[in-house]
């Protein structure tokens, strides 16, 4: 597993967000057993690691469209679906 920065390489902006009275109770909670040191902190985290699993999700989709492409032009991918052969291009 890569390792994730805490973002404090570069400047750090300040970011407004809603979140619910719910979920902020859970972060509180957190902070009270120890978990993370502030709200901010819990963000920052969750947020790195957010970044780190799209990123992820991407890559292995780049590379699985390389090897398709390698393998054959006329099969597709969409999201959620199988991949698919094209029978016929309409021009």
């Amino acid at each position: 597993m890569k390792t994730i920065g805490d973002g404090t390489n570069g400047e750090l902006l300040t970011v407004t967000m809603n979140c619910s009275k719910s979920h902020i109770a859970l972060i509180d909670k957190f902070i009270k057993w120890g978990m993370v040191a502030s709200r901010s902190e819990y963000m920052r985290t969750s947020l790195a690691h957010t970044i780190y699993e799209d990123l992820e999700s991407i890559e292995r989709v780049e590379r699985l469209l390389k090897r398709v492409r390698k393998e054959d032009d006329s099969i597709i991918l969409l999201p959620g679906c199988k991949p698919m052969k094209v029978l016929r291009r309409m021009e």
